[in-house]
């Protein structure tokens, strides 16, 4: 849930401060008339993202076995690529001054030019939502819903209050703070992804069951850690946490941290000018 809550609103945030700045920049140029387009792009994003993941969920439910395996394992691989590609792109870009461009060159386009801004912001970040949560989804219970939900209405709610009180440097403590849960979300999921191929056998567990961290004896009530167990389910949902992995899944996990913060790191430096 602590997931669903997370992604949602991360991925829900660069559309909301769109919107936000976009609105705040009709205001100061007295063209609210405009801001119909901004609503209309909204609601047009919404309803496709939803049509997106109806037919996510249709399409994840034709598979059943090894082919499920596969098919959970691939989307998940996927998605934890798509979040590298995130945090790396975000990690190296100025977000309030890329944005501020963004709204001012949509503005010049008129009513059509803002509505469809808003709708591609939108669209991109619901359909990015659910390849992120990818396999999760099929057995989403109402309380995943409503945390998803509540995620997007915190995002918005987070984004107009941003530009209302002109506070753009908000905007970029938030994509960092964010930044780093992200970063274990992503890991899970690549290391879940591994797991999802090792049963489907087409990776090797190398050394199944490298370490045991909720033991249950017989008879005994379900451990805390458990992957099913109270505080167990949530490290799952949140960072991919399995209480007695694999060799390959724990590799895969760190191979994924490595990664990113190798590339992160890259993409900060900037090259130093001859005349420096």
């Amino acid at each position: 849930m602590g997931a669903t809550a997370l992604i949602s609103f991360r991925e829900s945030l660069e559309a909301s401060l769109v919107i936000g700045l976009i609105l705040a920049v009709l205001g100061r140029s007295e063209r609210r008339g405009l801001a119909s387009s901004v609503w209309a792009g909204l609601a047009a994003g919404i309803v496709v993202s939803l049509a997106v993941a109806f037919a996510f969920l249709r399409l994840l439910g034709q598979f059943e076995g090894r082919a499920e395996q596969i098919f959970e394992g691939s989307v998940m691989a996927f998605g934890s690529l798509l979040l590298a590609t995130l945090i790396l792109w975000t990690g190296s870009h100025a977000s309030g001054r890329r944005l501020e461009g963004k709204a001012e060159s949509a503005i010049a386009g008129g009513w059509l030019g803002l509505a469809a801004l808003v709708f591609v912001s939108v669209l991109r970040e619901g359909v990015e939502t659910v390849i992120y949560l990818g396999a999760g989804l099929k057995d989403a219970g109402p309380a995943y819903l409503l945390a998803g939900l509540g995620g997007i209405l915190l995002a918005l709610v987070v984004g107009l209050l941003i530009f209302r009180a002109g506070a753009r440097i908000s905007s970029r403590l938030l994509f960092g703070a964010t930044t780093v849960l992200l970063l274990l979300f992503g890991a899970g999921l690549f290391g879940r992804a591994a797991g999802e191929f090792g049963e489907a056998g087409l990776l090797p567990a190398l050394v199944p069951g490298l370490w045991n961290l909720a033991p249950q004896a017989p008879g005994a009530a379900l451990p805390l850690l458990a992957d099913e167990g109270a505080l167990g389910s949530f490290l799952k949902g949140l960072f991919g946490y399995v209480a007695s992995p694999s060799l390959m899944q724990v590799l895969a996990y760190v191979a994924y941290l490595v990664a990113v913060f190798t590339l992160l790191g890259l993409g900060r430096r900037k090259p130093v000018g001859p005349g420096r």
